[in-house]
């Protein structure tokens, strides 16, 4: 008898003969089936995962060039959008001013804003009266028709307004602010070669404001109280001699009075201040009147501070003891007692 091929091993025509179970029990033994679905592959084995069907399809590739171009695109539309809206942005303001222009110029040709009321403010040696009466306001103007230019050059045209501002206040009303120069100086000057003589206040910026009348007559009665206050209190200067005729609105041009001021501004103690009186007859010869009663023949505007140390140095070693001292040579000063 032929003895068995073993199970497993090739025959002699080389293939392998194998039992086949039945596919119930192939599944069951080797724990796996095969699964086709459209688009993908089930690979079989005791897990399983899902492989794309185009894992292996060709990648696209982008130059460096198609994304410049693509960004400059990008870049040119949002600036046409933004230069749009500036566009309809800048439209609508100038419409809005066109408009705006239109109104005011309507309402600057009304009536609207009349002016009804002048007011002012900051004057003391003149009066309201005064100041409105030279402001010169046409009684048709309006607040926006109102000419404040020419106002205020009108009445900086008085020698005692320093400054003068016109200011609008709405709706129908305007104030003249004025600040007033103030007195510095009261001059007596001669007229002519007689002991006629006229007094003149000086302004501390050196500009002659008015010749002041008596206070008794009709021209003195007039006048605000406060100039003859002013004046009572201002430093006086005398015997000026007939040189140069005072005209209100013009600065001082006389060298004795520059002497004068030169000395009680050049001082740098309270002795300025208790200076009344200078007679300025001669700028070698000024001689100052204290408040005490005591000359002092002072001269020429040099060595200031010198002159002030000896005077007050001489009027503490003899209280109320001297009547007279002269400083023009300072270095051999001379004085007198009572």
């Amino acid at each position: 008898s032929h003895a068995q091929q073993p199970k497993g091993r090739p025959s002699r025509g080389g293939s392998i003969r194998r039992s086949t179970p039945s596919s119930s029990k192939r599944s069951s033994a080797q724990g796996y089936s095969s699964v086709a679905s459209a688009g993908s592959a089930r690979v079989q084995g005791t897990s399983s995962r899902t492989v794309p069907t185009n894992a292996h399809a060709p990648l696209r590739s982008t130059s460096v060039s198609q994304v410049n171009q693509q960004r400059s695109r990008a870049v040119r539309k949002t600036k046409r959008a933004q230069s749009g809206r500036r566009r309809l942005v800048i439209g609508i303001c100038a419409l809005v001013l066109v408009l705006l222009g239109v109104a005011g110029f309507v309402l600057y040709q009304s009536n609207t804003f009349a002016v009804e009321k002048v007011t002012v403010s900051g004057v003391q040696h003149l009066t309201s009266e005064e100041m409105t009466e030279l402001a010169q306001i046409p009684r048709d103007t309006t607040l926006l028709r109102l000419d404040a230019a020419g106002i205020e050059s009108r009445l900086a045209s008085n020698p005692w307004v320093l400054e003068a501002h016109v200011e609008r206040n709405f709706p129908n009303m305007v104030n003249l602010n004025i600040t007033e120069r103030t007195i510095a100086a009261i001059v007596d000057m001669k007229v002519d070669d007689s002991a006629t003589s006229e007094t003149w206040a000086l302004s501390s910026d050196g500009m002659w404001l008015m010749k002041i009348p008596d206070q008794n007559s009709e021209e003195g009665k007039a006048l605000a109280q406060t100039i003859y206050d002013d004046a009572a209190r201002a430093l006086r200067i005398t015997d000026v001699p007939y040189d140069s005729k005072p005209e209100a609105g013009t600065l001082y041009d006389n060298a004795n009075i520059e002497n004068a001021l030169t000395i009680i501004s050049g001082m740098s103690t309270d002795l300025a201040g208790r200076v009344k009186n200078v007679a300025a007859s001669d700028a070698q010869s000024t001689t100052l009147t204290l408040d005490n009663g005591i000359e002092v023949a002072f001269g020429n505007a040099e060595n200031i501070r010198d002159k002030e140390r000896v005077i007050l140095q001489l009027m503490e070693e003899y209280p109320n003891k001297i009547a007279y001292i002269n400083v023009r040579t300072v270095s051999n000063p001379i004085w007198r007692t009572v």
